[in-house]
């Protein structure tokens, strides 16, 4: 269980509902991983919300700091008809993505190891159109991968609240990994992150699996000086080829000099090459462009675009696009769902919303005496009211 990392401040919105919502009413469920997940007709019943007009509401990870608009109203995700179920495709809290100049990206949710969606009714909902069969006899080509996240959030080396490290790694020590992956395709494995030290001195950092070497990270020193900084951080990106395929392990070390110095691991993504006969379930995204068939037992979204997913029977991208590929048994069902109050939007008349932990009340407290001396009205919130 992460320790909270910091008192949340919020604009003096917590939750508006779009026009055309068709009553009052809307409940929330709890998702630790991405994928598809269905909601059966016994569900809709027992929620009181006919089929037709029920619709998906979030946000994928973490609210941006800068809010605009589209933060202001609720945004639907649409949902897929199979069957008389509905099938909608969601992100869990932490994500990887290509950015716009097509590198791999890492993003951590800095609060939570879960994300909240919404159900509620509404007129006309949002729904994914079957798209067409594409021609068959495809080409099949394209550097295809599958991504594993490593994490270290052990301690807050910089105090920000945000970024979080693994324990230190120092000279005689080593962080260690079980793995359990496995590829026959023919392709090399990418390896990137960042990692970073704290040493008076030139150091290093080693990756390795067994005792071979994945990737090496030269670092500068840090000044010596009581206000100086605190560690120097590095990204890499490496290619490599594990032995038969398989990847059972990764350790990182680190060399340097000093009693107090120590390496630490931010985060290291292992990029896994699919093979294109047999595509795995999950997240599948490309640093070639290339075409393959879906097989004939699985489904393939397109989910890019998080609120504009599509439905395709062929994988036919541009680099860095993405897809979710999955089969009926990959389908996960909506876990426990609870009403969600609207208590706060019927009062609404504070200027400020505070939304903080319980164990943080008091400090949330402080803060709102200081805001009403200033006569700004603050209203308090948990998290665990929102």
């Amino acid at each position: 269980m992460r320790l909270l990392k910091s008192v949340v401040i919020s604009i003096s919105v917590l939750f508006f509902a779009g026009p055309t919502l068709a009553q009052n009413s809307f409940f929330k469920f709890k998702i630790s991983e991405e994928g598809v997940y269905k909601l059966t007709p016994a569900q809709a019943n027992q929620l009181g919300i006919p089929l037709d007009q029920l619709a998906f509401f979030g946000y994928p990870g973490m609210l941006p700091q800068r809010l605009d608009s589209t933060n202001i109203t609720l945004q639907e995700i649409p949902s897929l008809v199979v069957d008389g179920e509905l099938w909608v495709y969601l992100k869990g809290p932490h994500q990887v993505s290509y950015s716009q100049n097509d590198e791999v990206r890492y993003t951590h949710h800095f609060f939570e190891d879960s994300l909240n969606y919404l159900i509620g009714q509404k007129t006309n909902p949002k729904r994914i159109e079957n798209q067409p069969n594409s021609d068959s006899g495809m080409i099949e080509f394209g550097n295809w991968y599958q991504w594993k996240a490593l994490k270290g959030e052990q301690i807050n080396v910089l105090n920000s609240g945000k970024t979080w490290f693994s324990n230190p790694i120092r000279q005689s020590q080593s962080l260690n990994f079980s793995l359990s992956l496995s590829s026959t395709a023919n392709r090399p494995w990418i390896l990137t992150g960042n990692l970073m030290t704290q040493s008076f001195a030139s150091s290093t950092m080693r990756v390795l699996s067994g005792n071979e070497l994945l990737a090496e990270v030269a670092f500068d020193p840090i000044p010596n000086t009581t206000y100086g900084i605190k560690g120097q951080e590095k990204s890499f990106l490496t290619e490599f080829t594990p032995v038969n395929g398989n990847l059972s392990q990764i350790r990182f070390t680190f060399q340097g000099t000093g009693g107090n110095s120590a390496g630490y691991l931010d985060y290291v993504l292992v990029g896994m090459p699919a093979p294109l006969q047999n595509l795995p379930s999950g997240l599948i995204q490309s640093t070639q462009a290339g075409k393959i068939e879906v097989p004939s037992d699985r489904f393939a979204w397109e989910v890019g675009d998080f609120y504009q997913p599509q439905t395709t029977s062929s994988l036919e991208v541009a680099v860095g696009r993405e897809f979710y590929l999955f089969s009926l048994a990959d389908i996960k069902s909506i876990p426990f769902v609870e009403t969600v109050s609207l208590a706060t939007r019927a009062s609404g008349s504070s200027e400020l919303l505070i939304v903080t932990h319980p164990t943080l009340r008091s400090a949330a407290q402080k803060l709102q005496r200081h805001k009403t001396s200033l006569g700004i009205s603050t209203e308090i919130l948990t998290t665990e009211e929102v």
